[in-house]
């Protein structure tokens, strides 16, 4: 054997050596061998796997993207890369699953970092993309080497250009207005040789023109060659027709239907039209006497800081805005009034709708609860008279009829408790008790009142509870039965064979939590969930079919109700689906720690 030749103890020490994680399965998905990275990551030392099947071990995987990739592979021959988040391990995973003759060789790394920074860069984006399009302002990115200019998803706005055409300068010359195009072109050739870009143009978007303001900073070699630049588009056009308005009101200020004023520094008044009476005889005003404290410390800021100001000022019943332009050089304010009465009425009205609005959903949710609380007392006396009767000596039919009779108003029942616990969320009502339980009797308990109608219907319904898991904690057990109650129920009514598996498993805790989080999971082999459906499911009043001929009935409050009382426990609730194979709910809840002493 020469020193090149390949050994298995070569390729063990390697396998041991490199950063990624690394363990290979038998075709029955045992543990045939582990290496230290991978012990690290499955927090699991490699004599505890060594021979024991992958599902086993770590459950929670089962119905996820790394069960169903490794069984993809291991059928289909193919290797299979792939990103994945394992809720127990708060993790996410890239794996890279290679399929051999005698099972499966798992490389892989934990990239939760690299996905918090992932997610970090482009929630910057958005933040840059949404900063953008509140200031109107675009950018772009040159690059002459590469010969690539980029355009941020404003630029493309302000343009009206779709994101998928090509980018030239020609295309950027050709959406300008064609009186302003020469001026742009020179102002762009001045740019290249070296002079600063700062104008002002119009484009031309559709049927619109818009004025645009761009500034431009290039970047040139040491023998003064173009190599890039970097540059901001504003759309400026509100601005634009603001002052066009404001010339066209100074040109003509006795035709101007609203007050038009000019100030000089002192507060002595220069100049008002016609227009402008009420309003001075309101101040006790007149030409060359001061105008009012406050009106002339709003010019004095105008001009000490070379901005325009607004003043509003109620005059004859009217509430008028003006807008005060400075004119520095010659020390002097003008005011450009209009009257803004109706627009501060329709706020006034909608303020007012708004109010009525919020009280009347509160009478409402009030008179819900109210009434579902006086239906559900006689209702509870019906179901008790109906199971009296059902103990009794009857006919075949009286029995049917008495248990249909039953099972409307259990449903009734149910409508009822729903609309009154939603009315509870609705007023921030609803109460949760914090005292010490047995989960595995609460959950046990659950999943045998339900047991029965699952066997009416030819369904297995399993429970797993993990045995690591705490026995008693602390918290509000009828809450918790609430929803395992609407989630189980849901799995029965929408499965027509096969069987519904509910797992219970402990979460990793960290250092000093004093709370139990637990991941409940009801999953079921019924007629799944469209990607629409499960966008809706849980809100309140929406179900998957909204058709009057539906096959399922009920409120559409369930879910959303689930969705509170698990969000009060500390928790969240997912669902995953898929039509015609099945569904599986996911909810957690964090659980206070019992403690024996007294």
């Amino acid at each position: 054997m020469s020193k090149w030749d390949f050994h298995p103890d070569r390729a063990l020490d390697i396998l041991e050596r490199i950063s990624d994680a690394f363990f290979s399965l038998d075709r029955k998905g045992r543990f045939t061998y582990v290496n230290s990275q991978a012990e690290r990551l499955l927090r699991r030392c490699r004599a505890e796997l060594i021979g024991r099947h992958i599902w086993t071990e770590y459950p929670d995987a089962i119905g996820t993207i790394f069960h169903t990739e490794y069984e993809k592979s291991l059928a289909e021959g193919t290797a299979k890369v792939f990103e994945g988040f394992y809720a127990p391990f708060d993790s996410w995973f890239e794996v890279r699953v290679h399929p051999a003759t005698d099972g499966l060789a798992v490389f892989f790394i934990d990239i939760t970092q690299r996905r918090a920074v992932q997610q970090a860069l482009q929630e910057r984006e958005e933040d840059l993309n949404r900063a953008q399009a509140v200031a109107k302002t675009g950018s772009w990115r040159l690059n002459v080497g590469r010969n690539e200019l980029l355009w941020s998803d404003e630029n493309y706005r302000i343009f009206g250009i779709p994101k998928d055409t090509p980018l030239t300068y020609e295309t950027f010359l050709a959406a300008v207005h064609p009186d302003d195009r020469d001026f742009v072109d020179r102002s762009w050739r001045a740019a290249r040789r070296g002079e600063p870009c700062e104008i002002e143009h119009r484009i031309v978007v559709g049927s619109e023109v818009k004025w645009v303001r761009e500034r431009a900073e290039l970047e040139f070699d040491r023998q003064e060659m173009l190599i890039g630049g970097f540059g901001t588009v504003q759309d400026i056009t509100d601005r634009k027709r603001a002052e066009e308005h404001i010339r066209s009101a100074a040109l003509f200020p006795e035709q101007n239907p609203f007050p038009v004023l000019r100030v000089a520094q002192d507060g002595t008044l220069l100049f008002a039209n016609s227009s402008a009476r009420a309003l001075l005889e309101q101040w006790e005003c007149q030409l060359g006497r001061q105008v009012p404290v406050e009106v002339k410390q709003a010019l004095e800021t105008a001009l000490e800081n070379a901005v325009r100001q607004e003043l509003r000022i109620c005059c004859d019943g009217r509430q008028l805005s003006f807008t005060l332009v400075p004119i520095v050089e010659n020390n002097y304010v003008n005011f450009y009034g209009h009257d803004i009465t109706e627009r501060e009425r329709v706020q006034a009205e909608l303020l007012g709708a708004k109010e009525a609005a919020e009280k009347a959903n509160r009478v409402k949710s009030q008179f819900l609860a109210n009434m579902s609380h006086e239906i559900r007392t006689p209702m509870s006396g019906v179901m008790g008279m109906l199971e009296l009767v059902l103990d009794t000596n009857l006919t075949a039919v009286q029995r049917r009829y008495l248990e249909i009779a039953r099972d409307a108003a259990e449903s009734l029942l149910q409508v009822i408790n729903d609309i009154l616990d939603f009315s509870r969320i609705e007023a921030k009502k609803l109460v949760f008790a914090n005292e010490p339980f047995s989960l595995r009797e609460c959950l046990s308990g659950t999943v045998d009142l339900l047991s029965l109608k699952a066997r009416q219907k030819g369904l297995e319904l399993k429970l797993d509870i993990d045995p690591e898991g705490p026995e008693i904690v602390v918290g509000d057990p009828d809450r918790l039965r609430q929803v395992l109650f609407n989630l189980i129920g849901n799995a029965i009514k929408f499965t027509e064979k096969g069987e519904i598996s509910v797992h219970v498993r402990s979460c990793p805790q960290q250092t000093g939590d004093d709370r139990h989080r637990l991941l409940f999971s009801v999953r079921d082999t019924g007629i799944g969930i469209s990607a629409e459906g499960q966008r809706r499911l849980f809100q309140a009043f929406s179900q998957v079919d909204d058709s009057h001929t539906r096959r399922f009935k009920g409120t559409g409050l369930g879910l959303a109700i689930c969705k509170e009382i698990v969000a009060r426990m500390g928790g969240e609730i997912r669902v995953e689906s898929e039509e015609g194979s099945g569904s599986l709910f996911t909810f957690t809840v964090q659980l206070g720690r019992h403690s024996d002493r007294t």
